[in-house]
């Protein structure tokens, strides 16, 4: 099982509240043991801080 997602990728977060927003990935986190899916850093423009996300978070967004 490999990443799916690539630093600097923009990709699209779907949040608790079923909004979408674009975000980049700023850094795969490290695989931790009994993880059955990986996490990412990712920064979502309009906010100031970072979140840590699980992989099926995500979805690829056509925005390079």
């Amino acid at each position: 099982m490999s990443f799916k997602f690539a630093v600097g990728q923009t990709v699209e977060y779907k949040s608790v509240s079923g909004q979408p927003s674009l975000c980049t990935i700023v850094k795969r986190m490290p695989e931790e043991h009994g993880q059955h899916s990986f996490r990412y850093r990712i920064k979502i423009e309009q906010e100031k801080f970072e979140r840590n996300v699980f992989e099926y978070d995500l979805t690829a967004s056509g925005k390079p």
